[in-house]
């Protein structure tokens, strides 16, 4: 475990229903979680990931398969077990040719029965699982060239699958059905739902601010073009990113192994994780309760960053 203070940051982060205010006044510990290898507790190449209200869902590109951290109560401190699925129907690992990149969870189900979606670039489809990881078949390879990075609307269950050799993003029915595709100006990175007001917002390469879009693709302002003097004169490269409940955006940037922050018009904010916290090729992130979640490619682990116990502002969540 390394500890580490986050920088520069003054927006209101929130996950799950929780609040998470990151203040120049609080302390904050980054937590180092897993290492290279093929055992249960190690990763290789950690791609795209996802929570639900007390899991984390790590795509585990190397092993071919999906590892999954679960948690015993949310303030319980880190990942209390640790699984993994791959395509088969039971947790046991099966070596496959699959090649998945990014993961989803839906939560809307009121009977709490989470669908888990998962990018598979290699067969050019979108494979389904359930919460526990039984395998429930796949998207048709048709509506996909090259399918990407993926978000789930929580509202209505809409999946949402960026394509990036048609540079489009596609919205589909929980069964694979298409509902829509609409186009994006440049190769499309990360995608996620704003848990607010449901627009859907795309990384796009080459462009230094998020892109957002309604439902139903119509594009909202106008996303700015290599703005680096906002980002000290770097290039930024945006990846993967999620969205809180007031809007706030934290997006990863590789070029510069940084998580960034905007706040809900898009502004730059400042940085929450760097190379200063041992940061090297963020890939993956998003919210788990009481902090965020990065998934770094280049040292094949995870990091977890947790407001400091002296210094907490976390509103507990009722049990």
């Amino acid at each position: 475990m390394e500890q580490g203070r986050a920088q520069n940051e003054s927006a209101e982060l929130g996950g799950n229903g929780h609040d998470f205010r990151p203040c120049q006044s609080v302390n904050f510990t980054v937590h180092r979680v897993g290492k290279q290898g093929t055992k249960l507790q190690e990763l290789d190449t950690p791609r795209g990931l996802a929570c639900s209200d007390t899991s984390c869902f790590v795509v585990d590109s190397g092993n071919k398969r999906i590892k999954v951290y679960g948690r015993r109560g949310v303030m319980s401190g880190l990942f209390s077990s640790c699984q993994t699925f791959s395509v088969s129907n039971s947790y046991w690992d099966f070596p496959t040719s699959w090649s998945p990149q990014d993961v989803a969870v839906d939560s809307s189900s009121a009977d709490g029965d989470h669908v888990v979606y998962v990018t598979d670039l290699k067969e050019k489809v979108v494979r389904k699982f359930s919460h526990s990881g039984v395998y429930c078949g796949v998207f048709s390879d048709q509506m996909l060239r090259s399918p990407s990075n993926i978000a789930v609307d929580p509202l209505n269950g809409a999946v949402i699958v960026t394509d990036r050799e048609s540079r489009q993003v596609a919205l589909c029915k929980p069964d694979g059905g298409l509902i829509r595709r609409f186009t994006v100006p440049g190769v499309p990175r990360g995608v996620t739902v704003s848990p607010k007001t449901h627009n859907i917002l795309v990384t796009v390469e080459g462009v230094s601010q998020p892109a957002v879009y309604t439902p139903e693709g119509q594009a909202i302002g106008e996303s700015q073009e290599h703005e680096n003097d906002v980002l000290d004169h770097k290039a930024a490269d945006l990846g993967d990113l999620c969205v809180d409940e007031e809007g706030n955006i934290i997006v990863a940037d590789r070029r510069n192994s940084r998580i960034l922050l905007f706040d809900p018009q898009r502004q730059f904010v400042g940085t929450l994780l760097s190379r200063k916290d041992g940061l090297r090729d963020p890939c993956g992130v998003d919210l788990l309760c009481d902090g965020v979640v990065v998934s770094d490619l280049e040292q094949h682990c995870l990091f977890y960053v947790r407001p400091g116990v002296a210094n907490t502002s976390i509103t507990k969540p009722s049990q």
